[in-house]
């Protein structure tokens, strides 16, 4: 009996191969794409990253660039002030451009997008007289991304002196000052030359009419500081700025006992009062061929019958605490009389009829107020503002601010060399050069040895962190 074959499809294995062969290609492929998936999104994401880290570096730099600038120009500008005053106002504006925003570009382009940084600094706190702490704020951005940083560094100003050095003498310089300089009025003139450190446009503002009739000193001759083109002729080279202290401001002499109030009659000893003058003083001071030493809370000559006399062949040192008012006549005879004042209140000499001749006013920090009146001799001040009104005359020979704005109007007349932080000038009144002795001069600048400060003592950066 013949047996037939019956076919069954589950038992036939012919292609399984192909099937298998197929599926493992699928798997493959699917596994591929989710490996292409992921490496894509890794690409992405560490592209994004590197972009993000990026910023933050353009940021960091940016902060970097205006430290670096400021560190590498911080001695010279200390170097060239000599009060804090006039160094924080150079630093925050010709360095720091405070509160307004400085942008650096200089960095490599990054995927067709420029990079670049914004940087704000502003003044975080006043720590003390001497000390001030900045904000510095850099913001880097590539395209739409931006990161932010900060940091925070301390300037700190420090008195500096080098065995006598503390001056040069102008050199027919009439006026000269660390700042600005106006001439508003076209009867403002002036014989002999001015001068100025600023190399700011416009710091030299004169009036068109105005006459300066020797030179105009600039560091590197620089034209545009002066406004009006018509005197740029006269515009010279300064060299090197100049870099103007004050001398040490003595301690006060101490004494066992005041003596009280003195209105008149003669004084022939080393005394201690309350009050010196007042009203219809008269007051005979004598000093023999030595020295005097006189101090005292107030030096009053209080109306124009007031007088304080000086004889004798030696000199009169004379130290006041509090306040100074001059109405009256002061050394007429023109002895050698160097006064100290230690007070705060403004010195006021204020009376057509009064007289005011010293060798050497000094005062340690208050401001002068002179309107008509007659005043000679050198004048040292800490001083913030000086005001020449009326018809008074001044034979100052030198007149040494570097902390003041000095302001003359009307009738004024000054005579000698001024030096200030700036200077504004109007109406009729004339500045006048006048030749300065040397040896009259170096006397009040004793040497106290070297002072160097290290750029580590002036400025101190904190660590940049992003805020």
């Amino acid at each position: 009996m013949k047996h037939r074959k019956v076919f069954s499809p589950l038992k036939n294995e012919k292609g399984i191969a192909l099937v298998l062969v197929l599926l493992i290609i699928v798997i493959i492929s699917v596994l591929s794409l989710s490996m292409v998936g992921i490496a894509t999104t890794t690409l992405k994401h560490s592209s994004g990253e590197r972009d993000f880290q990026s910023t933050y570096y353009i940021a960091e730099a940016g902060a970097t660039l205006m430290l670096h600038e400021l560190s590498s120009e911080i001695m010279e500008i200390h170097e060239d002030h000599s009060s804090a005053h006039s160094f924080f106002s150079t630093v925050e504006t010709e360095l720091l451009n405070l509160n307004n925003t400085i942008e650096y570009d200089v960095f490599s382009d990054n995927k067709g997008e420029t990079p670049n940084a914004e940087v704000t600094v502003e003044i975080a706190e006043m720590v003390d007289e001497e000390t001030k702490r900045y904000k510095l704020v850099s913001k880097g951005q590539i395209g739409n991304r931006t990161r932010i940083v900060e940091t925070y560094l301390d300037l700190s100003w420090h008195e500096t002196s080098s065995d006598g050095e503390y001056i040069s003498i102008l050199n027919d310089m009439a006026i000269f000052t660390n700042g600005n300089i106006t001439l508003s009025n076209s009867n403002s003139n002036v014989t002999g030359s001015i001068g100025t450190n600023s190399q700011v446009d416009n710091s030299i503002s004169m009036h068109r009419n105005s006459s300066v009739s020797e030179y105009i000193y600039i560091p590197g001759a620089k034209q545009s500081v002066v406004d009006e083109s018509s005197h740029h002729n006269k515009v010279r080279d300064l060299g090197e700025k100049r870099n103007y202290h004050l001398p040490p401001f003595p301690d006060l002499p101490t004494f066992s006992e005041s003596s009280g109030n003195f209105h008149n009659g003669v004084i022939d000893s080393d005394r201690s009062f309350n009050v010196l003058g007042g009203n219809n003083s008269n007051i005979h001071i004598e000093v023999g061929s030595g020295q005097r030493i006189i101090r005292v809370k107030e030096l009053l000559l209080g109306n124009s019958n007031s007088s304080l006399t000086i004889e004798g062949d030696g000199e009169l040192l004379l130290y006041v605490e509090d306040k100074i008012d001059i109405k009256g006549k002061f050394n007429e005879a023109n002895k050698n009389v160097t006064i100290y004042y230690s007070g705060e209140n403004s010195v006021d000499i204020t009376s057509n009829n009064s007289l005011f001749y010293t060798s050497l006013f000094y005062a340690k920090n208050a401001n002068l107020k002179i309107n008509g009146g007659n005043v000679r001799g050198h004048i040292f001040t800490g001083g913030n503002s000086i005001d020449f009104q009326g018809n008074g005359e001044t034979h100052s020979q030198l007149l040494l601010a570097p902390n003041a704005n000095v302001k003359l109007s009307g009738n004024a007349t000054f005579k000698g060399s001024l030096i200030s932080e700036q200077l504004t000038y109007s109406g009729n009144a004339d500045v006048i050069y006048g030749e300065i002795l040397e040896d009259e001069i170096i006397t009040h600048f004793p040497g106290e040895g070297s002072t160097d400060v290290s750029r580590e003592q002036i400025l101190n950066i904190n660590s940049i962190r992003e805020r």
